[in-house]
């Protein structure tokens, strides 16, 4: 039955030019112990698929084996076309680990429709914990100009996004992200031609939340200060408001936490704060946080932040 099976399959093969067949000849192979003749078949599929959707023909490699260089090699034709849909196929089934392969493939000729999965991919690489291959794929969008933000280099110091808020937050790699906090509003305004990033808070905002986040790369065994101006409107003297710096190498132990701000009432106020980066300190996470203070309360009101820097104080 098996050999008359191939046989009818094949046949469809030999009259139908079409993806359709030959994915059903390569699943049929699969089923018979896969081999070469499954990823011969299954290439082919792959490469004269123009209209349907890949994801059983990826699926099914992905079924014959867990090796992402063997599937990259004997499966995906190097066609722009297919590398992109495998791209997509690989970030969206949070197969991030099997990206660089086809990365390598594609990071010279971005395109606008490939930002989003990529900077899901720059993401997906600092879950990981691999800040230095996170940075270089942001710095390939900086240099392909799908994002308007100067590369990222910790070497001459460079190490903070966005730091003026001149545009609004993209909330993924490593611009700014807004964790939703409830009783929390955030948004970037402008005053006197100066924008600068609020957050108003209604009363009954939660007793500890994080309002602001940024992974930013670093060097090991460095000293640096993080620098801002801030104002406050209607929040108590000891605001409850500080900064938070993590190092993702040693969870729960933040290289330094700093003092709640005073309100800074009708007046734009400097303020800094310095920490060192650990011996295998690559990457942190910059945290912006409200943790209400003993002895105060929840009041409603806000802070603006603007001329944010982090560079080496060393």
């Amino acid at each position: 039955h098996a050999d008359r099976a191939e046989q009818c399959l094949r046949e469809a093969v030999r009259f139908d030019g079409t993806f359709p067949p030959r994915w059903a000849l390569a699943n049929f192979y699969l089923r018979q112990g896969g081999g070469d003749r499954f990823w011969t078949v299954i290439r082919e599929a792959i490469a004269r698929n123009r209209s349907e959707d890949p994801t059983p023909a990826f699926d099914l490699c992905w079924r014959a084996s867990d090796d992402p260089d063997l599937i990259l090699e004997k499966a995906i034709p190097d066609d722009r076309d297919i590398n992109r849909r495998y791209y997509q196929y690989l970030n969206s089934s949070g197969r991030a680990g099997a990206v660089p392969g086809v990365w390598k493939r594609i990071e010279h000729t971005l395109e606008k429709t490939d930002l989003d999965m990529t900077l899901r991919y720059v993401d997906a690489l600092l879950a990981l914990r691999q800040g230095d291959a996170a940075m270089q794929v942001w710095n390939r969008l900086s240099q392909a100009g799908l994002i308007q933000y100067p590369t990222l280099d910790p070497s001459r110091g460079r190490v903070l996004t966005n730091g003026n808020f001149l545009r609004v937050p993209l909330g993924m790699a490593f611009d700014w992200g807004l964790p939703p906090a409830p009783g929390v509003d955030g948004s970037v305004e402008s005053a006197q031609g100066k924008p600068h990033l609020r957050f108003r808070f209604d009363g009954a905002h939660p007793e500890a939340t994080d309002l602001l986040t940024q992974w930013a790369p670093v060097e090991e065994r460095r000293t640096y200060r993080l620098s801002w101006r801030y104002t406050t409107e209607g929040l108590p003297g000891d605001t409850g408001l500080y900064w938070r710096m993590e190092d993702p190498t040693t969870p729960g132990s933040p290289l330094r936490a700093g003092a709640p701000l005073p309100a800074s009432c009708d007046e734009w106020r400097e303020a800094q704060i310095t920490f060192q980066s650990g011996p295998r300190t690559r990457l942190i996470r910059l945290v912006f946080a409200y943790r209400r203070s003993p002895g105060t309360t929840r009041a409603e009101g806000s802070i603006s932040l603007r001329d944010l820097t982090l560079s080496p104080a060393d």
